[in-house]
């Protein structure tokens, strides 16, 4: 993973503090922007967007740990979330999960070394009636089968490999 210029992420955040801070409660969507332009929050970020805001570090970093979808780690250039919620889990999220960890050669919940993948489950992405239910790259995949499974992630290694 690369390294992040300073500079570069005080200028982001500078302006970005002065595009929302006429809102009532824009951290939330600060922090969004910040995850969509670094693919995470650096913990940097956190401590100096507490020193440009009235929120503390220590409110920052508990407001990224109650939302699954921020995150302060880095992850991969390709994200798949994989839905381990009662509807996903009953019709077999736990054998989607196996499938994924086995092809890519990760476990859940952790990034390829070549920073490729990233592989999670998560709770409930509120699609029950499209259960087991899988997003790579934020893209929704439903009603997945094992033999779809890997057709999706040989197409995604092809498209990472070139």
């Amino acid at each position: 993973m690369a390294a992040i210029d300073s500079q570069e992420l005080h200028d982001f955040l500078e302006k970005l503090v002065q595009d929302y801070e006429a809102m009532k409660s824009p951290i939330l969507t600060m922090l969004n922007r910040i995850q969509e332009r670094y693919r995470y929050i650096p913990v940097e970020a956190l401590y100096e967007l507490s020193q440009m805001t009235s929120y503390s570090f220590g409110d920052l970093n508990a407001l990224v740990s109650s939302f699954e979808d921020l995150t302060t780690e880095p992850v991969g250039e390709h994200l798949i979330l994989v839905c381990d919620g009662t509807a996903c889990h009953a019709v077999g999220s736990v054998d989607v999960i196996k499938a994924v960890e086995d092809e890519l050669g990760i476990r859940c919940g952790t990034t390829s070394e070549d920073g490729k993948y990233t592989l999670k489950s998560v709770y409930c992405v509120g699609a029950c009636s499209l259960a087991p239910i899988a997003m790579i790259d934020g893209v929704s995949f439903g009603r997945i089968k094992l033999t779809k499974l890997d057709d999706m992630l040989a197409s995604l290694r092809t498209e990472a490999a070139s």
